[in-house]
């Protein structure tokens, strides 16, 4: 019984004591202090059950559905406390627009809010953007002891939860990582919920079907020489995956969910490709004519369905097509036909792609079943780029730098518009941006600088 139910049938107990009633009440309030007023009206409202005004500040106690705009429990519109469902876009645990109220610096989070990932002269860092502007997010400084520190790829999904790794170098050899774990609350922090990737090793790619199953590749070099391997997570445990195969070289990786993806790479000159079902593994034939290079990103709706970027082992590059199971080259806009990107990203219906190698202001997108080709603007011929985002309303966000100068950009797309977003000023480079927000796309996906 809930602790007002239990308060009221007390207080009743003591009234009746001294022979007054409890209940409605003579006059049909539905509140149990004085009225000021000298008659009810025959209606309870759910405001005031009487003409003028209560003396008393509580709130109604009746038990009928809570059915106003408030966020109490009851069905009055008098006060301004919390309920316990959070569904504004702020970045505590209630549903008011009140500032915060934890300790954090102003991080609410606006409709579209985005997370750079880059440096400013003091090196890596990121900025979150909330509705006073944009909140720089520190990393936690390395604990793997080295010469070289970098930041890994990351990953978030749903743009709730997020990964990351600092991969660390001694002398000609890979000294270790560190995992790193994303929230809005906190920002990063040290994820102490998953273990390293094999020892001394750094990260290349990661994935998370979602916030409980991630996936790793990770390598060991020591002068010129290593070897790379592919981790499945059990919860905090890696479990290497695919470990029959003789020194691959993984290149992509998708899991659309926890039982199902595709790993591809190469041994030698020939690309491999694998389908994951569950707990197993099967090996899918590379496409006819492709087989003598790897796919060097994948994007998929599921297993038989999605995108994929081919690179030939002797060099080129060509965007590819799966659908029901079967690949398929994508032929560019004819304005776009010297065009060939690194990396395909998707929501829904949409895609744009992005070439990181550069410099190059175009990129293609995917709208009503067709490729255009489309540019950031002609005064920025020169740029590069570097990542993209397509959000769930199919808005689309570019990360791009210009060349020469290396100065960051981000833009946001839309159907008729390439509209820049402001930058924090301290910011001096950018690798890529993720979403923070409903809005968020599912998967977001960075790989290494």
């Amino acid at each position: 019984m809930p602790t007002r139910n239990v308060l009221l049938l007390f207080l009743c107990g003591l009234v009746a004591v001294v022979g007054l009633a409890c209940g409605s009440g003579g006059g049909g309030d539905d509140d149990h202090a004085a009225d000021d007023d000298v008659s009810d009206d025959d209606v309870d409202d759910d405001l005031d059950d009487d003409l003028t005004p209560d003396d008393d500040a509580d709130d109604d106690n009746d038990d009928d559905v809570d059915d106003d705009l408030d966020d109490d429990l009851d069905d009055d519109a008098d006060d301004v406390s919390d309920d316990d469902v959070d569904d504004d876009l702020d970045d505590d645990a209630d549903d008011d627009t009140t500032p915060d109220d934890d300790s954090m610096p102003d991080d609410d989070v606006e409709s579209n809010a985005l997370l750079l990932m880059g440096a400013d002269a003091s090196g890596p860092a990121s900025w979150q953007q909330t509705t006073e502007g944009w909140v720089r997010r520190d990393f936690p400084p390395p604990v793997t002891q080295g010469f070289i520190f970098d930041l890994g790829p990351s990953f978030f999904v749903d743009g709730e939860k997020g990964w990351t790794t600092w991969n660390v170098w001694g002398d000609a050899v890979t000294n270790g990582h560190d995992w790193l774990v994303y929230d809005l609350e906190n920002g990063w922090q040290y994820d102490t919920g998953h273990w390293r990737a094999g020892a001394g090793t750094v990260v290349e790619l990661l994935f998370a079907a979602d916030a409980d199953h991630l996936w790793a590749t990770s390598y060991y070099d020591m002068f010129g020489f290593g070897s790379e391997h592919l981790w499945k997570y059990i919860g905090p445990i890696p479990v290497p995956q695919l470990t029959t195969l003789s020194n691959p070289q993984f290149t992509a990786m998708f899991f659309p969910n926890a039982n199902s993806g595709l790993v591809s790479g190469y041994i030698g000159s020939a690309g491999f490709l694998y389908r994951y079902d569950g707990p197993g593994w099967t090996e899918l034939a590379m496409p006819a004519g492709y087989e003598s290079g790897s796919f060097d990103w994948l994007w998929l709706a599921d297993v038989r369905n999605g995108w994929g970027v081919w690179e030939a082992y002797a060099g080129g590059r060509h965007l590819m097509a799966l659908a029901d199971g079967v690949w398929s080259e994508v032929t560019p806009p004819a304005d776009c036909a010297d065009y060939r990107p690194t990396q395909v990203f998707g929501a829904a219906d949409y895609a744009i792609t992005v070439d990181r190698s550069g410099p190059d202001h175009r990129f293609l997108e995917f709208r009503e079943g067709v490729w255009t080709c489309r540019n950031v603007g002609g005064e920025l011929y020169g740029a590069t780029i570097r990542h993209a985002l397509v959000l769930r309303d199919g808005t689309e966000v570019l990360a791009a730098a210009t060349a020469p100068g290396d100065a960051p950009l981000l833009f946001l797309v839309t159907l008729d518009s390439v509209t820049p977003i402001e930058l924090p000023a301290e910011i001096s480079s950018i690798n890529g941006v993720h979403a923070l927000s409903p809005n968020a796309p599912e998967f977001s996906a960075l790989v290494e600088p």
